[in-house]
């Protein structure tokens, strides 16, 4: 009897670690479910005042669209024109720029290849003049800094440079 004694006395041992693993595992995979629950639980309410934040601030974008729109209206300007004693006046004649672009003779299509190097040569006509042009003319960034210096309330409501 005393042998089979010494046989189970290391299965017990055996017995005792494979519970002990099995608790483990076990308490393991329980505080894995909690956390994961809880990290979810965050997330949720991360998403929750994220999608409030947006809704605010596309409240204030449509807020700041109408009243960009409203500043920008010509009669809105010409009140501020009035209200700041700017003694603006339309532009004179040698002040515009005129741009003429080539028209394209009736009749014609753009599916023939002479055709279409006709269209693209016009084209780059078209957009060199219109780079001369910029060059030639830079009256908004002179008006804007004429604004500046014959009006020191002006300055907040021109765009910065």
């Amino acid at each position: 009897m005393s042998s089979n004694r010494r046989r189970d006395g290391g299965a017990g041992f055996a017995r005792a670690c494979k519970a002990a693993l099995m608790c483990t595992l076990l308490a393991a995979a329980g505080i894995g479910y909690v956390r994961q629950t809880m990290e979810q639980d965050r997330l949720g309410r991360l998403v929750t005042e994220q999608e409030a934040r947006i809704a605010e601030l596309n409240e204030e974008s449509h807020r700041q669209k109408a009243i960009r729109s409203m500043l920008s209206s010509s009669d809105a300007i010409q009140e501020r024109v009035r209200q700041f004693g700017l003694h603006l006046a339309p532009a004179t004649l040698q002040q515009r720029i005129f741009i003429t672009v080539p028209a394209v003779p009736p009749g014609s299509t753009n599916d023939s290849p002479a055709s279409s190097g006709i269209a693209t040569a016009r084209r780059k006509e078209a957009d060199s003049m219109i780079r001369s042009a910029s060059r030639r003319a830079p009256m908004a960034d002179s008006l804007a800094t004429l604004a500046r210096e014959v009006h020191p309330l002006v300055q907040p409501l021109l765009p910065a440079r």
